[in-house]
């Protein structure tokens, strides 16, 4: 791509000054950020070529600064932004590298800086790329072949590369895993491409993710594939499909004279069940099937109707289940409670779907 002569970067656009204040209209000075946003204002409207010595002299005189000491940071940020412009499509003019050497001279960077300020911009350029090549979850063999070039005409080492490479790749597997384990389940389709993402970028599932793949398939099994009965000991009806069995599951009822006293909860901070503020009812294994929610305990036995149920909330290794008529009730069990709620969720929505 041909450049004009005389070029000035789009990178910079004006910048308001600071108005003084009166006591500064007084004394006659002014607001010393204006210094930087003056050199700002020339290089947003001037050739780079025709901006001097002499222009950075007259702002460390006019505000009593050393522009180049003293505002270092914003002098290396002029220059990469320049560099970096420069670099970006990898197709310098002559009158580009006039322009970097011509800055590297006003602004008084050595060779050491301005060699590790292009490392540091080439870094950056070659990881929006290889951030681009795997945009698909995949790096073809002309992305890499590209890539490489690119690599080379940024003058970057081989092993600057691999590492670049690397973290792009890591980093892109795990913002997919990160959506999956925030909603909580994985499709066939997210799991097929995660495995085809991992292989093809040659990096592995995070851990995070892997160790709780099944239970996430289990999530989405129960929510859309057809339920399955299984074989149960306890007594139901013939009628009746049994879908999940828990057992050693505590079954709990808000005390009617704790709901009065100020402060009282059955909750704590990370939502588990406080025990001692509740009534303790009986011990046993909890049966969902497709017409009941049942509980088999030691003492005694219970059961509700699908459609006597209004709503179930989950809780830290309990749910609570609420009745159209009568107290809701809390089932305590320390597995398979997450598994109670999907599963009556989706049962109880089909029941008041059929009406």
């Amino acid at each position: 791509m041909q450049k004009e002569e005389n070029m000035m970067y789009p990178v910079f656009k004006e910048i308001e000054l600071i108005p003084r204040s009166f006591f500064q209209k007084l004394i006659r000075q002014y607001p010393e950020d204006n210094c930087i946003y003056e050199l700002n204002n020339l290089f947003a409207t001037s050739n780079v070529s025709c901006i001097n010595e002499q222009d950075i002299d007259s702002l460390c005189k006019k505000y009593k600064v050393n522009v180049l000491k003293d505002y270092c940071l914003n002098i290396q940020e002029f220059y990469t932004s320049i560099l970096y412009y420069s670099l970006i499509e990898l197709e310098q003019n002559e009158n580009q590298n006039a322009d970097l050497v011509h800055l590297k001279e006003i602004f008084k960077i050595d060779s050491e800086t301005s060699r590790m300020l292009t490392e540091k911009v080439g870094v950056i350029i070659l990881r929006e790329f290889y951030e681009k090549a795997v945009s698909y979850g995949r790096i073809s063999s002309e992305e890499r072949e590209f890539l490489l070039k690119k690599r080379i005409l940024l003058q970057l080492s081989s092993e600057i590369e691999e590492s670049i490479s690397l973290e792009v790749r890591k980093q892109y597997i795990e913002n997919y895993s990160t959506k999956i384990l925030e909603s909580n389940r994985i499709t066939p389709f997210e799991e097929d491409r995660l495995n085809s993402i991992a292989r093809n970028l040659g990096v592995n599932i995070p851990q995070k993710l892997e160790v709780r793949i099944p239970i996430l398939k289990g999530y989405w099994s129960l929510e859309n594939l057809e339920l399955e009965g299984i074989q149960t000991k306890l007594k139901i009806q013939k009628s009746e499909k049994c879908y999940l069995e828990v057992s050693n599951v505590l079954w709990l009822e808000e005390r009617e004279q704790l709901k009065r006293v100020y402060g009282y909860a059955k909750l704590d901070q990370t939502d588990q069940v406080i025990e001692s503020n509740l009534k303790f009812m009986d011990r046993g294994s909890l049966v969902v099937t497709n017409k009941r929610l049942l509980f088999f305990g030691l003492e005694k036995t219970s059961s509700i109707k699908l459609g006597d149920i209004y709503d179930i909330r989950e809780y830290n290794k309990a749910v609570e289940v609420d009745k159209i008529i009568g107290r809701s009730r809390l089932f305590v069990a320390p597995k398979g409670t997450d598994l109670i709620n999907i599963l009556m969720k989706r049962l109880i929505n089909e029941v008041h779907t059929r009406g």
